[in-house]
């Protein structure tokens, strides 16, 4: 991009077009304070979308779906979940912080894109789909298919939450959005909250908010017209050129 060349792209157009939150997250995911970065609006859509509407939205977008949570309130049993993803999950606010307190905010973005890929893949293999169609069709069955359901559903919703306060700085309209959504308290929002305590099970009591203005997913409504298109979350729409 060159003046002289006359190749520039008008912020205020971008912005208009695309939301200021879309430009402010590739600035700051792909400058730095020693090299250049190229820019093009292919760049910054395909960046955001990938990270922001693929990774971090639909995460929050499947584990909340209503053939998974039959209930909008978090699960409070721990006892099936790995103390390694916890500690994955608490470490991520440590390195982040790092990253930011050298103001490479890059590197930050990239720690916790890989930690959300790393859940991502985690719930894709785990198919937690699978067993939550166990319960609605037994409710009888083993008290453990519960308990793997609710882990996986666990990791994923703490690992949306914790990324969710890390990204504040660098797309707080976004992360505000999410952490609505997540029924998180204002006071719980802090780099120190960004951590999962598993030492008592009731440490957190939140709700799932499905009516908020700019929250789009869908009712747990189990008793709908099976016939019709099913419903799609869209938590952070993807941009288009």
């Amino acid at each position: 991009m060159s003046k002289s060349i006359g190749n520039v792209v008008c912020p205020k157009e971008v912005t208009d077009k695309y939301g200021k939150s879309a430009l402010r997250y590739f600035l700051l995911r792909s400058g730095g304070l020693v090299d250049d970065s190229d820019f093009s609006l292919e760049l910054c859509t395909a960046k955001y979308n990938d990270e922001l509407a693929n990774t971090l939205g639909n995460l929050l977008s499947r584990c909340t779906a209503q053939k998974i949570m039959n209930t909008d309130t978090w699960p409070h049993d721990t006892s099936d979940v790995d103390e390694d993803w916890i500690s994955k999950i608490n470490l991520l606010s440590e390195k982040v912080s790092r990253h930011y307190d050298r103001f490479d905010v890059p590197r930050a973005i990239d720690t916790i894109m890989s930690l959300l890929k790393e859940v991502n893949a985690h719930f894709s293999a785990k198919e937690p789909w699978k067993l939550a169609a166990q319960l609605r069709q037994d409710p009888t069955v083993s008290e453990d298919v519960g308990k793997r359901l609710d882990s996986i559903t666990l990791i994923s919703l703490h690992s949306v939450r914790v990324s969710a306060i890390l990204l504040l700085p660098i797309v707080p309209d976004i992360s505000r959005k999410l952490l609505d959504v997540l029924g998180i308290p204002e006071g719980k929002r802090l780099f120190k909250d960004a951590v999962w305590d598993s030492g008592t099970n009731n440490n957190y009591c939140y709700t799932i908010q499905r009516d908020l203005d700019n929250a789009q997913i869908p009712h747990n409504d189990h008793s709908r017209d099976k016939t019709k298109k099913k419903e799609k979350n869209i938590l952070i729409p993807k941009l288009e050129l």
